[in-house]
């Protein structure tokens, strides 16, 4: 799953199923002119943390760079 912020990609989800249950990790990555200016990544139990999470920092990111 992708999520869009500000009409870009900034963030990719991606679910990690174990033995009894199922984990979300969430990556950040921003690149300008060949250089990686952010590559960010958290791991979540909860689906709906990770768009919280990536949105909120997407947001302080795209305000900063």
């Amino acid at each position: 799953m992708t999520i869009h912020f500000m009409g870009t990609n900034m963030a990719v989800m991606t679910a990690h199923k174990r033995k009894n249950k199922t984990q979300y990790t969430a990556r950040i990555r921003i690149k300008r002119g060949g250089k990686t200016l952010v590559d960010v990544s958290k791991t979540f139990a909860k689906k709906s943390l990770v768009k919280v999470w990536a949105d909120e920092l997407a947001r302080l990111v795209v305000n900063v760079i």
